[in-house]
């Protein structure tokens, strides 16, 4: 995925990535994910707290936004 995309994308949170191994991460708010040229850190709940994730933009199959926002 290109980084303009995902940056695209942004302001339609809440948003999933799928992951090319079938992995999902839903971003839940704007300021939960940083891109980069090369990768995007997420903030997703993990064992009971919030932890950032680093995913490789190469590895993301597809990213769509969720919810009330999904068109």
């Amino acid at each position: 995925m290109e980084a303009e995309t995902l940056r695209g994308l942004e302001q339609h949170c809440p948003l999933r990535l799928t992951m090319n191994n079938g992995e999902v991460f839903d971003v839940m708010r704007p300021e939960f994910m940083m891109v980069s040229d090369y990768e995007v850190t997420v903030m997703v709940p993990r064992r009971g707290a919030m932890r950032n994730v680093t995913l490789g933009l190469l590895n993301i199959a597809s990213a769509e936004p969720i919810g009330a926002n999904a068109e």
